[in-house]
């Protein structure tokens, strides 16, 4: 195509107008997509222009970016199709509107492009599927003199006024890319494995597959199969043979320094083979993209390679990527595909090796259905195979190696309100939501995890403007899929959820507007995991997650539940060391002797390996107990139960003083197990200690004739055999060794004290679990957890006086049902917990001692945390030291709506028989004033229920009859209310049709039928905008189709009193955020962090103003306020209503629960 000078300017000029009006108007907002600049071209080989040509520049005599043309800027044209035909060109801003491709010629051979940004806004190629390219391309991206980022540029008219892409940057904006540089084309493999072990010395390599196609003088990687991912080797070929059984020798360039293991491996049991082969890395490509090395303070600043907000595929494949990113600012990585939403469908990142960079790897972002397939990540900075703001689905992460994942030094600063970024704790594969599909990866050797599932409570960054963005609820997600990956020498895991933890649900999106959440089981199958620092898979605070078919081996802990609840591992086998005896570094072990201690190493086992006399430790000098499955609980969280079923366990064998076990239980203060935990079908090795406790706190006998101990919740563990695999028989429990909890003397069930277990054996024995939990009076911030003077739990056996002490926990701040972590704002919880024998023979009686000075708080919760488990009931008599202790429990499940669980007849273990009905529970209380103690019976029920818990408030004997001066319960908390959360803009009607009152006769406004007029029914606690745990109802938060924020929530109800004259106050306590209106009969009676007459419903709180008697008041969780009501009510029906208003359009959300009860000076009857 010859054009003159003046017609090509005229036509650059015409392309730089148009596009200056397109970016300006559509740059910018993060749900744009971006089209070509113009039609793409696909010319025949003669229709190219050559980029040697001096007719493709206008005749000027100038080549751009080589002589006189160096450091130009140089737009190859809409329209045009330009084929770059010289070895180097060096530019200052290469902008691709129109088409340029890379000629591959051996007798031009290599070409390199020089320059401070490249731009695609067209189209590029270099290589095709069928076609890959055969000599070396080279794109370097250089430093500008002044580091200008092209927000602050006006290029060709102004192009980039509102695009901030910063500097050495290859940037793809609307345009496309063919890149294909695999040496051998798109079948020679990127990574493989060793076919034998190759030791320290040796110059070659046996592997699987054909490499013929790996070029000689090429860099490689060899991971590490040690503990210790620095034993990571990159090596020169030299030179590629055919190996045996079609494999492949390759010939290194010098002797390798460790040992990277490949033989086949003995389990121990049942003649089973495991597999802890070294993988094997091609680092060369024939299509090389790398930022020009700096020192100094831009020593972390290397180039970075954006696909930004790009409607067209990109098909990239075998191109080589160093000295990329740019350490601590967002969005500058070696690959990113940045908001590509749902248009990548097709697009994929292939056999890309990634090596010596700054920032992350592959970083998917905002884009779904992205392939990301066969690509080598080595010595790299960060999280590295990553989706990363959590709205990401649909992505395929398959068959991806990473070696060596370093910690970032600079972290990306967070956005404002959100949790600190985590590339100090990099993993290889960092996964911010489970839909997406991650199978056949390895994650070999990073400072952290191979796999970390970080999934957060809500969408991150730019994406939550992106559709569903406000919706998504991450860590709610289901998993997409988890299958048959590795991961070994991590420095802390294999795999791990945390801190948020992993909660599947059924509907795995549009959780706010939910009203009930279902969980679902979510598998990771077929995982293998070894030579972990610390854990094969660490499960925190994680629900309904199963491990399966996986074999995890030379591990600290292969499986460590952290905090977890209905998690499972099945069909596994777990090994506690292998042959795989790793390399000890940094000390001499040529003389060790049999046992001698050594800071990095032990003696193998038996006979000694091949280079020495030791194997390698997880952590030189600590002296790690290997255990295979561990019940390490969170100090902040109480969880289970969870299961271990047809689980294998093969070589746990203490050795030279170092402790080992199939399950353990580490004793620390905050650690127990739950009662459910269920084990079945588990089968040892020879001389495998099947389980041991762990006696980090010791136990102290206090008094003569009964064993007392003050202890923590770690010294009443309880695990359950179900089936005899561990126990015996038809199976039993395994408790801890604390003479206190053995059953009482009468009981037929008897225990076995073991002492290689330190632990009882009780076949035949039941156990459950009970937690009970209260406000701590005067905790107002973060506490230690073992408060001096704080209140302590009694726990006594009536039948024979065993007795035990416990300080509890503070487990963060409880609100509205749920925890939230770091928010030191409000009031803290008291928690206890204890694994109890049950059955018909042990009562128990819960006294409080110490800060509470014997008195049960106004509100407390007592619950069975447990499954249905060994089926037997546990009864419990509460005490307290003041005699006219007065209770009422909520009822849960009382279809009638009343609040409070009837009273059974009886006065502790003198009075009556329980009643057996069809009920979940019975509760039992006093039948007069001088009674000491509510006594309660906790039943079984079925698997995965939530609601056998009991709330204690105190209250009359009777709901329905108030003696005098005493307080009578008319609302309680939990109880149904009606409700409205369809973002109304005016007060609705609360009372709307007049009808006569059943007691008095007189005409009154009465409650509309429901869910008529917009109301609907629910169950205190309330909430809107918050994760729900399945014990809130959870209301609205936006409006409709309109997708209004919800500002104002309306809840009523109704109460029934036959003698207000017997009244004298009201007393209610509201648990609520931000601002709230109560009204009686029709009346204000109180308002808080409201205006006076606040009457815009559609909009925020936004006035402190209190109107009537409120009062903080310490009931239940935190932030009560209290509200005395003076009067306003009536005989018969009476009216309750609330407005509750949230503080701003982007606030935390709502919530709600309120109880009321009545002071009286006679005797009246009420009903609610």
């Amino acid at each position: 195509m010859d054009l003159s000078l003046s017609a090509w300017w005229r036509t650059t000029l015409l392309c730089a107008c148009i596009l200056a009006t397109f970016f300006q108007n559509a740059f910018g907002g993060p749900t744009d997509i971006f089209p070509p600049a113009c039609p793409f071209t696909y010319p025949a080989d003669t229709e190219w222009e050559l980029w040697s040509s001096p007719l493709t520049w206008g005749n000027t005599g100038v080549i751009p970016g080589v002589g006189a043309g160096v450091g130009q800027t140089v737009e190859v044209p809409c329209g045009r199709s330009i084929l770059l035909d010289v070895p180097r060109i060096q530019v200052y801003f290469l902008n691709v509107t129109g088409h340029l491709k890379f000629l591959d010629n051996a007798t031009l051979g290599n070409i390199t492009v020089e320059t401070n940004y490249l731009l695609v806004q067209g189209q590029l190629t270099i290589g095709l599927p069928d076609q890959p390219y055969t000599q070396y391309a080279t794109i370097t991206l250089t430093p500008e003199a002044n580091r200008t980022d092209l927000v602050n540029r006006r290029a060709f008219g102004g192009s980039f006024l509102s695009l901030d892409l910063g500097h050495k940057v290859f940037a793809v904006v609307g345009g496309q890319l063919h890149l294909h540089g695999m040496p051998g084309g798109s079948d020679t493999p990127a990574w493989v494995h060793v076919t034998k072990t190759a030791y320290a010395g040796d110059t070659t390599l046996s592997v699987y597959g054909d490499v013929s196609s790996w070029p000689v003088g090429g860099d490689i990687v060899v991971a590490s199969t040690d503990y210790d991912f620095n034993q990571a080797e990159r090596l020169k070929i030299t030179g590629v043979s055919n190996g045996s059984a079609g494999g492949s020798v390759i010939r290194l360039g010098r002797p390798l320094t460790y040992m990277h293991w490949g033989d086949p491996l003995d389990a121990g049991i049942d003649e089973r083979i495991i597999y802890q082969t070294a993988e094997v890395a091609l680092l060369t490509r024939h299509i090389l993209i790398q930022g020009v090395r700096e020192a100094g303070n831009y020593s972390l600043e290397g180039g970075h390679f954006i696909i930004f907000q790009t409607q067209t595929p990109q098909y990239i494949e075998g191109v080589e990527l160093t000295s990329m990113g740019q350490q601590g600012t967002l969005g500058r990585y070696p690959m990113h595909f940045h908001l590509l939403q749902d248009t990548a469908f097709s697009s994929y990142a292939r056999k890309l090796a990634i090596h010596d960079t700054n920032q992350r790897c592959i970083v998917v972002h905002g884009t779904h259905r992205m392939l990301v397939e066969d690509n080598v990540a080595f010595n790299t900075s960060g999280h590295c195979f990553m989706v990363e703001d959590g709205i990401e689905t649909g992505n395929n992460f398959t068959h991806n190696l990473g070696i060596l994942q370093r910690p970032a030094l600079r972290l990306i600063p967070p956005d404002l309100g959100e949790d600190n970024n985590t590339d100090n704790s990099p993993a290889t594969f960092w996964i911010t939501n489970a839909n997406n599909s991650v199978t056949h990866n390895v994650g070999g050797g990073a400072a952290d995890s191979g796999f970390w599932y970080e999934l957060r409570p809500a969408v991150r960054g730019v994406s939550k403007y992106l559709p569903g963005g406000n919706t998504t609820i991450p860590r709610f997600m289901l998993l997409g899929e988890f299958f048959n990956n590795t991961a070994h020498s991590n420095g802390f895991a294999g795999l791990r959820t945390y801190p948020q933890g992993f909660h599947p649900v059924a509907d795995d999106r549009n959780y706010i507007n939910k009203r009930q959440l279902t969980s679902q089981v979510v598998t990771f199958q077929r995982f293998i995991s070894y030579k972990n620092r610390l854990f094969g898979v660490f499960m925190h605070e994680s629900d309904h997650v199963l491990i399966t078919d996986s074999i995890l081996s030379d591990n600290v802990v292969s499986v460590e539940f952290n905090a977890d609840n209905y998690c499972a591992v099945s069909d596994t086998l777990i090994v506690g060391q292998t042959a795989n005896f790793g390399r000890p570094t940094g000390c001499d072990v040529s003389s060790l002797t049999n046992c001698q201690p050594a800071n990095c190493s032990l003696p193998m086992r038996q006979s000694s390996p091949a280079d020495g006399s030791a194997r390698s430790l997880p952590r030189p000098g600590i002296g790690d107990p290997i255990v295979g499955v561990s019940f390490g609980q969170d100090m902040w969280f109480q969880k289970g139960p969870n299961a271990i079923a047809n689980v294998t366990f093969s070589n746990f064998i203490p050795q030279c003083g170092q402790q080992a076990a199939a399950v353990s239980v580490v004793g620390e203060a905050e650690n127990f197990a739950n009662g459910g935990d269920n084990f079945q079908g588990l089968r040892f090795s020879a001389n495998t200690v099947p389980i041991w406790y762990n006696p980090r706190w010791q136990s102290v006998p206090m008094g003569s004739l009964n064993y007392t101990y003050e202890m923590e919740q770690a010294w009443v563990y309880a695990l359950r055999d179900a089936d005899g695999s561990i126990v015996g028989g038809n199976g039993g429990y395994v408790i801890a060794n604390n003479p206190t909890m053995l059953p009482p003397n009468t009981s037929a069930v008897k225990c076995t004290f073991n002492e290689e277990w330190n632990a009882y054996a009780c076949p035949g024995a039941c156990y459950r679990h009970i937690r009970l939990s209260f406000q701590e009076p005067g905790w107002t911030n973060y506490t230690s957890n073992h408060d001096a003077g704080g209140t302590q739990l009694e726990i006594t056996r009536v039948e024979d006086g065993s007795r035990m002490v416990f300080d509890g926990n503070r487990l963060g701040l409880s609100f509205n049902n749920q925890t939230f972590i770091g928010k030191v704002t409000g009031t803290w919880d008291r928690y206890f917990y204890a694994n109890l024998y049950a059955g018909p023979e042990a009562t128990y009686r819960l006294r409080l001692i110490g800060g509470q000075g014997g008195t049960f708080p106004a509100t407390a919760e007592l619950s069975l945390n447990d499954d249905v488990s060994c089926g037997q009931s546990l009864r419990l008599q509460i005490v307290s030291t003041e005699p006219a202790a007065q209770w009422q429990a909520v009822e849960e499940t009382a279809s009638s709506g009343f609040p409070f669980a009837s009273f059974c007849p009886g006065n502790g273990p003198s009075g009556p028989s329980l009643p057996v009905t069809t009920s979940y529970r019975y509760v039992c209380g006093p039948t007069n004033a001088s009674a000491t103690h509510l006594e309660i019976v906790l039943a079984s029920q079925s698997p995965f229920a939530t609601t056998n818990k009991v709330q204690l408030n105190k209250a009359s004997v009777s709901p329905s009859y108030c003696p005098p001066a005493q307080p009578c319960g008319l609302v309680g908390v939990g109880s149904v209310w009606d409700y409205r959360d369809d973002g109304l803009a005016s007060a609705p009607a609360f009372y709307e049709t007049p009808a006569v009152d059943r007691a008095s006769g007189n005409t009154t406004n009465a409650w509309v039928t429901i869910p008529g007029s917009g109301w609907q029914t629910g169950r205190a606690p309330f909430s809107a905008g918050f994760a729900n745990d399945g014990l809130n109802t959870n209301l609205a938060q936006t409006s409709g189709y309109t997708m209004k924020r919800v500002v104002t929530y309306f809840f009523r109800k109704q109460f029934y009193l036959d003698n207000p004259a017997c009244v004298s106050q009201l007393n209610m306590g509201l648990n609520y955020l931000d601002g709230v209106v109560v009204y009686l009969n029709g009346q204000e009676v109180g308002r808080k962090n409201m205006g006076y007459r606040y009457n815009d419903y559609g909009s925020a709180t936004n006035v402190a103003v209190n109107n009537g008697s409120f009062a903080a008041q310490q009931r239940g969780g935190a932030w009560w306020d209290s509200l005395t009501i003076g009067g306003g009510w009536q005989a018969g029906t009476n009216f309750l209503a609330v407005e509750v208003h949230t503080a701003q359009y982007r606030g935390l959300g709502m919530t709600f629960d309120s109880w009321l009860s009545a002071q009286t000076t006679c005797s009246t009857t009420s009903n609610v």
